[in-house]
């Protein structure tokens, strides 16, 4: 026996019709989902950019940055100021001219806010004084960061800064390494580049990270950004990276007005250290590694922390943090800078290549 089934036709017009309606819910879900609260958070200029966590920057701070796979975070290149290598300063010419003297400055905000670049007028000035011509010009190149551990700094180092040819690097590096780390330590830390550029990208992911991260902030861990023996590793590094290629390095160690006009509590309270003992304590722990690996690797080391102890009145040269300089404190730490290069004969004078 056969069994036959008969459909009656469905018109093409309904089909259509039906399939219609179907795509214009699809799309108003959408909007509804996605759309208006995208455009809303964007009128309402919401924005949480970072998941990556540090006590500096945090994420509200990284707005300002552009997320780097290698460095964490660098400049937007297309800020003012700011030159195709993501740092402040004028674009360093590659090849470097056979008459430039290449001073490259790596460290922290301390180098970054300002003094390398009055190093140069201090030595023309100089240089004026004394009638005596250098044979080549002197040129600062500023790769400091803040924020920048010597963790960055080595990396910046290697994969930016010795190809910019210097005959003599400066390091400055210690505050950021010795505050509290955050998720992990430095060394352990990963950018997930495409992630962070894709959250960037979207207000309304931003906000359902922050929605999901915890009401009361991250927590610092109980370790530094950058350990005491991991510190000491890495400039070691920096001294074999340019010493490798005969080019002089100079550590300088950080000033502090900590012990004279004690710790600012926000330090503390930010969590970038457990009490103001610990500041303290472990700022002079870190100045002595920098002053035994200058000591063992062969670099000179200027002790711009002594000098500032035996020479500068703490009130009178740091801003209220008792970190970071103010002008005149930037002044004599790029005076003093000058007499060192002068008294070890790195200041380009009469240099010919």
């Amino acid at each position: 026996r056969s069994l036959f089934i008969i459909a009656s036709p469905v018109p093409s017009k309904a089909i259509n019709n039906k399939g219609s309606s179907r795509a214009l819910l699809a799309v108003a879900v959408l909007n509804a989902l996605l759309v208006v609260p995208e455009v809303a958070l964007r009128v309402a200029d919401f924005q949480s950019t970072s998941g990556i966590q540090f006590g500096y920057p945090t994420p509200a701070d990284f707005q300002e940055f552009a997320p780097d796979a290698e460095l964490f975070w660098k400049l937007p290149a297309s800020e003012p100021e700011v030159n195709s290598l993501g740092f402040f300063g004028p674009q360093p010419t590659t090849p470097k001219p056979a008459d430039v003297y290449r001073v490259l400055f790596l460290g922290d905000s301390c180098l970054q806010q300002g003094f390398p670049e009055s190093v140069p007028d201090i030595v023309a000035h100089l240089e004026g004084q004394e009638r005596e011509p250098q044979a080549l010009r002197f040129e600062s190149v500023n790769l400091s960061m803040s924020g920048y551990s010597s963790h960055q700094g080595l990396r910046v180092a290697a994969t930016i800064g010795a190809d910019l040819d210097p005959d003599l690097v400066v390091i400055y590096y210690g505050w950021n390494d010795h505050w509290r780390a955050y998720g992990s330590i430095d060394r352990e830390k990963a950018v997930a580049l495409t992630r962070e550029r894709l959250f960037s990208s979207s207000r309304l992911l931003q906000a359902l990270r922050r929605l999901g991260a915890s009401s009361d902030g991250p927590r610092p861990l109980p370790e530094n950004r950058v350990p005491l023996e991991h510190y000491r590793e890495n400039l070691a590094r920096l001294a074999v990276l340019f010493g490798e290629r005969e080019v002089p390095v100079i550590f300088i160690t950080a000033p502090s007005a900590h012990v004279a006009r004690g710790v600012p509590e926000y330090l503390v309270r930010r969590g970038f250290a457990p009490d103001a003992e610990a500041v303290v304590r472990e700022h002079a722990e870190y100045l002595t590694a920098v002053r035994e690996t200058a000591e063992s690797s062969g670099a000179q080391l200027l002790d711009l922390a002594q000098l500032f102890d035996a020479e500068e009145d703490p009130h009178q040269v740091f801003v209220e943090d008792g970190i970071h300089f103010n002008e005149r404190g930037r002044w004599a730490a790029a005076t003093h800078l000058v007499s060192f290069l002068a008294k070890t004969g790195l200041d380009g004078r009469e240099r010919v290549r």
